[in-house]
């Protein structure tokens, strides 16, 4: 845990939460995966909302899966894309004043800190259990000044148009079809016109892995449903201008199974331009 910084004050702070001695801490997560996918088979049998509410709001295990890319940050890229997104709100966003920011899936909350460190208004958003009542207990813990909202997998409701940057890291792989489209509607609702969505996910999908459910090919249909437009890898716009479009269209082409290669190099060459155009932050 020596290189981890900042990252390894999450484990220390669970462990101080725990009551937990740090091997045994250590023990768990790396077992985490393993043990949270027992859990999940004896708790979500029918696949029903109500089980797997249950499951993420009373989870014994599912919490040293969560810690995982804490322990090992550079694997998971947490740190890389933690890094990203303060980096974006601090440079892209400064000329907006106080900006307000909303982490839907805030998870243990660290990235909720690290936004709030650098005087950002932020508010963090989850299931109420066992991994929020964590998050509360080190937002107290460092005398950090975080809004809370709590969700359900079939309830997502977001202030109007109020926020200048939303992320999600790591929660639409969990998931149904019939919710996903509800969730992206709330997240563009959420979000103020010339606004910013940050959309993280992990499709892995093995019988570690349960939780997460496969098909994801929907995603650019309905944040373009609902006026978001991919600009970038992970990032999204609200915006109805035509330039946003136009960039997104040409970003989604780099995924086309015949003009993919040729749009790559295109998109790679003209991203400059569109940087210093002010297209795209």
């Amino acid at each position: 845990m020596k290189n981890n910084e900042p990252f390894r004050r999450v484990i220390l702070d669970w462990q101080k939460y725990a009551r937990e001695d740090l091997d045994e801490v250590i023990s768990k997560i790396l077992m985490g995966g393993k043990l949270s996918s027992e859990e999940w088979k004896k708790i979500v049998k029918t696949d029903t909302d109500k089980e797997i509410m249950q499951f993420y709001a009373k989870s014994k295990y599912y919490i040293y899966e969560i810690l995982g890319p804490y322990l090992d940050p550079h694997k998971y890229k947490k740190d890389i894309n933690y890094g990203r997104i303060v980096d974006f709100a601090k440079k892209s966003l400064k000329k907006r004043g106080i900006l307000k920011a909303l982490d839907f899936g805030g998870g243990v909350g660290e990235l909720c800190l690290l936004l709030w460190k650098e005087g950002i208004d932020v508010t963090y958003v989850d299931i109420k259990g066992k991994i929020s009542d964590f998050a509360i207990w080190r937002f107290k813990e460092y005398g950090a000044d975080i809004q809370m909202i709590y969700a359900s997998i079939d309830d997502v409701s977001l202030p109007s148009e109020e926020y200048d940057l939303i992320i999600s890291d790591a929660v639409i792989e969990h998931l149904k079809r019939e919710h996903l489209e509800n969730f992206i509607r709330a997240l563009g609702g959420g979000l103020k016109l010339q606004s910013f969505l940050y959309l993280l996910w992990d499709p892995t999908y093995t019988k570690n892995f349960p939780m997460h459910i496969l098909g994801l090919k929907q995603i650019d249909t309905f944040t373009q449903r609902y006026g978001l437009f991919r600009i970038s890898d992970n990032l999204y716009v609200k915006s109805p201008a035509l330039k946003h479009r136009i960039v997104s269209q040409l970003f989604l082409l780099k995924y086309s199974r015949f003009f993919g290669k040729i749009v790559k190099k295109v998109y790679r060459s003209w991203n400059f331009l569109f940087h210093t155009m002010g297209i795209i932050p």
